[in-house]
């Protein structure tokens, strides 16, 4: 149950839009004082987290499409 909850695309998807904001938030206030911290990185990861769950709802869509055909 567990390993479902974790491994879902559309969990993952808003995890990666969440850290994304967040982390896009933080760079441009940063942009105001000069400081660079760790949210370079973050949001960085965000976009890597969102990337990697397209591919997986794109075949959910395909199987969608399939069985409506079918």
């Amino acid at each position: 149950m567990l390993k479902k909850i974790v491994n879902s695309p559309y969990l993952n998807l808003a995890g990666g839009f969440i850290l994304l904001i967040a982390a896009g938030d933080d760079i441009f206030e940063s942009m105001e004082s000069g400081d660079m911290g760790a949210e370079h990185g973050i949001f960085v990861y965000g976009v890597l987290h969102i990337l990697k769950t397209i591919p997986e709802l794109l075949e959910g869509l395909k199987f969608i499409g399939e069985a409506q055909d079918g």
